[in-house]
Order: structure tokens, then sequence, then C-alpha cells
């Protein structure tokens, strides 16, 4: 009997070609050198360098979709400088707002990842999916075809657009982080690099402190942040000082600067140091083998830095979640909570000689003003939400609504009028029971949590979100996207975590 060698059909060596996509990051430079030197007249070739250049990174993050929600969670913080850094290196408005939408492209590339692994791996669908894509259908309702739901459409599709990634987005990673199915090793990482970026957060804003006009040089000469936000992201002149970015608050009849760190916003770098210190205290507290003058020294570190921005909301989201880190956890040892209570003391008398030294304390035993200024603004969010039961549409809140100038943008004050004066009462009930509902089916599974990278994420996103519930009161504690999307990734990979840990009664349980 005659044998023939086998030959490799075409559909097979497509087939091979498309699931290693290894070949583009070879390719990749040679296309855009050829795009480049034989562009078409009236081809853009800014538009072809962008295409090749986000084409590949949405296939990485289409193949690697764990490692690209690690990646936002890492380099969100950086997102402003430097996209503000390619603006000054190529000198085009097109590239460096090709450069901005990277964060959107690996998001969405991942998500789109893991529902296919999703479907493939018949995780079920719950209740709170259920709720999850309910509001994200009515985002995308508001974005599209707010016209149904609202009378008086303001804005552009962009404007809505901006609006959207601001208050939509972040449940769609939380869906995609929850069915990522995070591995041990995986959390680890993204635990530890989340607590490099926040350290080196906290430790610019300390040197922005005592050294403002230093940082304010490199932002404004280096970098050009004022530039960047005329040209590039299209922020009305009359809003920018083009030779000052700092921000100054008033305590006892001085002022003292707020610090904004390699976010350049006192508010998120704020929310984000309160999250951050969840974090650390729940790792440093379960270490067995640690050396506590290092722990208390990036703690101190961390909440110095908090208290340097000078918002109130923040700190007792950051005072509300590290007291439940420490003292509600029965599952470690009573030495280990002792050793987190020691870490908090040290930490907190690191910081008060500190900040009275500085006037700081003043902040929180005089009103300057600012309390009678947020009662009012949640009153109008109040009334708002009274007349638009169903909304007024999407940027038309805080954020999104002052950046795009839209007239009479409502600012609340509040996290959860930011989302109902935008998507009206309904929105603001399946945002209420999507993001609750995961942090309570979290809190339930933690005691059946058996692995410790896992355990780590559940306890501390779960503290972080019961200091989030206060702090929304009192301010948008969602409102920027390092924020949101950071919080959401990490409820999302320790909701997976839930979902895969062995029941109460599995004799099997470690």
């Amino acid at each position: 009997m005659r044998t023939t060698k086998p030959s490799l059909a075409a559909p097979a060596v497509v087939r091979d070609a498309l699931r290693d996509w290894r070949w583009l990051g070879w390719g990749a430079p040679l296309g855009v050198y050829v795009g480049i030197r034989y562009a078409p007249l009236g081809f853009g070739v800014e538009t072809l360098l962008g295409a090749v250049l986000g084409g590949f990174v949405t296939v990485w993050a289409f193949r690697k979709p764990v490692r690209a929600l690690t990646l936002l969670i890492i380099l969100l913080p950086f997102h402003t400088l430097a996209t503000a850094l390619v603006y000054r290196v190529t000198g085009s408005v097109a590239i460096a707002r090709d450069a901005a939408y990277w964060k959107e492209s690996v998001g969405l590339a991942a998500a789109a990842a893991i529902f296919v692994r999703w479907r493939r791996e018949h995780h079920g669908v719950d209740w709170i999916d259920r709720v999850a894509i309910a509001y994200l259908m009515l985002g995308l309702v508001y974005l599209f075809a707010p016209g149904l739901f609202v009378t008086n459409v303001v804005g552009s599709l962009f404007d809505r657009a901006v609006g959207f990634r601001g208050d939509v987005f972040y449940v769609l990673l939380l869906l995609a982080a929850r069915h990522a199915r995070f591995t041990e090793a995986e959390l680890r990482r993204a635990v530890r690099w989340f607590l490099i970026v926040a350290g080196i957060a906290a430790a610019v804003a300390i040197v922005e402190f005592y050294a403002s006009g230093f940082w304010n040089d490199v932002a404004v000469n280096f970098f050009r942040i004022p530039r960047y936000r005329v040209e590039v992201l299209r922020i009305s002149p009359a809003l920018v000082n083009p030779d000052d970015l700092r921000v100054y608050g008033e305590v006892a009849g001085r002022q003292y600067l707020r610090v904004g760190s390699i976010e350049l916003s006192f508010l998120t770098t704020a929310f984000y140091l309160a999250l951050a210190l969840a974090f650390a205290v729940d790792r440093f507290s379960r270490l067995e083998q640690f050396k506590a003058t290092r722990a208390a020294l990036g703690l101190a570190i961390l909440g110095l830095a908090l208290l340097f921005t000078q918002t109130r909301s923040a700190i007792v989201t950051a005072i509300v979640a590290v007291v439940l880190v420490v003292r509600r956890d029965r599952t470690r040892s009573e030495r280990a909570r002792v050793r987190g209570t020691a870490i908090i003391l040290v930490m907190v008398a690191a910081i008060i000689p500190i900040a009275a030294a500085g006037g700081l304390l003043s902040r929180f035993t005089n009103d300057s003003g600012s309390s009678a200024s947020h009662e009012s603004s949640g009153r109008v969010g109040y009334t708002l939400l009274a007349h638009y039961p169903l909304g007024r549409g999407l940027s038309t809140a805080a954020g999104s609504g002052q950046r795009a100038e839209i007239a009479n943008a409502a600012v609340t004050e509040s996290q959860f009028l930011q989302i109902g004066t935008q998507l009206g009462v309904v929105g603001l009930a399946l945002w209420l029971l999507t993001l609750g509902g995961a942090a309570v089916r979290v809190q339930r599974s933690r005691s059946r949590i058996g692995t410790p990278d896992a355990a780590l994420v559940a306890s501390a996103v779960t503290a972080a979100a019961a200091g989030f519930t206060l702090g929304s009161y009192l301010h948008q504690s969602l409102i920027a996207y390092t924020v949101a999307w950071t919080f959401c990734i990490f409820l999302g990979a320790a909701l997976g975590a839930a979902d895969t840990a062995p029941p109460v009664n599995d004799p099997y349980r470690a």
C-alpha cells in the first residue's frame, strides 16, 4: 500500500498563523515602514501608524486577557504623563489622541477574549451577571439613542462616550475580571504591581508637597501638560493655567497645596491611595515573616501622601477600609491581627506629628466652607433626580460634563447622584445591585476562599468597598477611571475566586 506524505492544507496554515500571533511582533515594524514609505497620496501616515500599533496592542490584549487587565492596573496612573510625553515627542495631535485610546482598546479586547472563554467554559450566568449586563445595555442606549429617555439631549456622541467611559465601562471590566479566573500567581503579580505603583504615586505626592515648584516645573515644562490638555484633550483654554498646575486648599485661613502626584488630580490620587492602603495593610498583616519597620514606613508614606491631598472623603474611606481589614477577619490568627493593629498605630504615630507641624490637622477641626458646599451640591443632585427620574443623559454630571463644557452640568458631590442624575433611578438601581451585589457575594464567600492571594484580594477589596460606600456619600469616589477600573478589576477577580471556591462542607477543602 502506497503511503503519501501528509500535506498541510491552506486553511490549516491560516488557522495555525491565527492561533499564534507572535509573528505580528516582528511584522508590525516592517508594516509600519512599508506603510510610511509607500503610503498612497492622501492617506494619512499618522492614521496608518496608529492603526498598526493599535491593532498590535488589541491583538496582544485579546491573546493575553489576564495580563491585559493587569497591565491596566499598572499603567493607568501614568496615562496622562505618558500620552502627554507622546505628544511632546511626536508633535502630532492625531498620534497623541490615538495613543490615549490604548486603555479602551486593551479593556475591550480583554473583555471580548474573556467572554469567548466564558461561553466556551460554560461558567454560567447568575443574577449579578444579568444585572451588570442590563446596566451596560442601558448605558449603550443612553450613548447611542439618548432621545428614547431624555427629552433634551446635550453634547455630541464623543462627549457622551467620555461619560460612558467614566461611569459605565468599569462594569464591563468587573464582568471580564470575574470570568477571567485569575490564578494565584496572576493575583499575586497584580497586587504586587499595584502596591509598587501606589508607592511611586505616594512618593511623588510627598515630593510635590515639599517641592511643589520643582514638580510643577516638570509637569509644565517637561511633560507640557497645559498644552496637552488644550490641544489634545480639547479642554477650554479658559480652564487651563498655562504656567501653574497646582491646586490649593484653604485651612484655618492659610493656603496648602493639594497634591495631585502622577495623576495630576488630588481627588483621583486621594481615592487611589485609599484603595492602596486597604491592600497594603492586609498584605503586611498577613505576612508571618516581615520587617515591621519597613512595613510601617511604607504605610506611613501612603498615609501621609493621602493626607496631603486634603480630601476628607477619601481619608474617611481609607480609615473605614483599614479598620475593617485589621479587625474583622477571624480567619487569621490573633497574632496577625495584633500585628496589623500595631502597624496602624506606628503609622499614625509617624503621620500625626508631620501633619500637625504643617497645620493640616486644621482641615478636620475647622469648617472652611467646604461642608456647606457639599450639602448644597447634594441638595441640587436630589432635586435633579426627583425632576428627572429617567436621568439627563451621559456627560451631564461632574467630570465628563465639565470637560465637555456642558451647560448646567451637575456637580453633585456624591457618587450615587453622579450615576442617578445621568442614568436615572433605573440606572442607579442597576449600578447599586451590580457593585453592591458583587461586594456582598465576595464578603459572604471569604471564609471559603482557601488560597492566600485570593483571600487577600477578597478581604481588601470588600473592605475598600465598605469605605467607598461611605466615601461615595461625600464625594464622587469612582469618578476617575484609574480608581474605578482598578477597583472593579480586583472586585471581579475576587468574585471569580468566590465562584470557584469549594463549599463549606467540602471534606477535601484544605
